[in-house]
């Protein structure tokens, strides 16, 4: 439980440190509005996808995914994770609206990027869209039995990274917002894990097919970062006469990158604690010698 409470702290101080280099510093705006300038580059090639993939997302699925997971959940009968996941989408999801509108501010500081990039003064940080992907991806995987928990998680984090990635490329959403939109369903998924802990639920007997897909995720993940920070450290070290295609693309695809690996480490983590976040039930003791019996019989 102290495990996961840290994970959450990890989580939230990643948020503020977002915020701080990248909302109210100005060479942090200059980076996102890098980035976003960069993702007008080849978008008309890719435009109906990116917007058919972002039309998904809304109230309604939301609503649609709470439905799906609880639907899931009770028909294994697991009761306390039903209402633990719609705990996680619904407070992450809640939390993202409450930060972007309410708490988080965005100083206009456009006039001092270097340049000729333009910025936007208005907050977006974190992004709606990727809280729903990633928190429904997140909860969808916690409920599904562990022998198929791995295969849906890399295809569950794809889709929260496609669609984090389509953000940018429609330049709706700053790299940085993703980023802490990732941030924020970690913190929930940390806190329901200490939930579900604190409620003392059953420990796992079954087969966990995450455990080879952790080191997968962490490591594709940590890579994909590296990318973007790199990427990062080239365009924050730009100079005002050195913007070019090239140098918009850079930033670009350092965002794209920083975007997918943290789709990948979040899951990686909500996966490395799913044996205690959603822990199979133990089978009763008598049922488990009677099948043993009748194999043997």
């Amino acid at each position: 439980m102290f495990t996961l409470l840290f994970a959450a702290v990890v989580q939230a101080t990643a948020l503020v440190a977002l915020h701080w280099v990248f909302v109210t510093r100005v060479r942090g705006q200059y980076a996102d509005a890098m980035s976003l300038a960069g993702a007008s580059i080849g978008f008309r090639h890719i435009d109906d996808l990116v917007y058919g993939v972002l039309d998904v997302v809304s109230v309604a699925t939301v609503i649609a995914g709470i439905v799906l997971i609880g639907v899931v959940a009770l028909v294994r009968r697991r009761f306390v994770l039903a209402a633990a996941t719609a705990i996680l989408v619904v407070g992450a999801n809640v939390t993202t609206q409450v930060l972007k509108r309410f708490v988080l501010d965005r100083p206009d500081l456009v006039d001092l990027y270097p340049g000729d990039v333009v910025g936007s003064a208005s907050n977006t940080m974190p992004s709606g869209h990727t809280t729903v992907a990633m928190s429904v991806a997140v909860a969808f995987v916690l409920v599904v039995p562990s022998r198929v928990r791995g295969l849906v998680a890399v295809l569950a984090t794809g889709y929260a990274a496609v669609t984090g990635v389509g953000t940018l490329a429609a330049r709706w959403h700053r790299p940085s917002d993703v980023v802490a939109a990732c941030c924020v369903v970690g913190l929930w998924a940390a806190l329901v894990g200490a939930f579900a802990v604190a409620k003392k639920v059953p420990r796992r007997t079954a087969r966990d097919s995450a455990g080879r897909v952790v080191p997968l995720l962490a490591v594709v993940g940590v890579l994909l970062l590296a990318a973007g920070a790199g990427c990062l450290a080239l365009t924050w070290l730009t100079g005002p006469g050195d913007l070019g295609r090239t140098e918009h693309f850079v930033a670009y695809a350092g965002g794209a990158a920083g975007i997918a690996g943290a789709c990948a480490v979040v899951m990686a983590g909500v996966l490395a604690f799913a044996p205690w976040l959603a822990p199979e039930p133990a089978r009763p003791a008598a049922k488990t010698q009677a099948r043993r019996d009748r194999v043997a019989g």
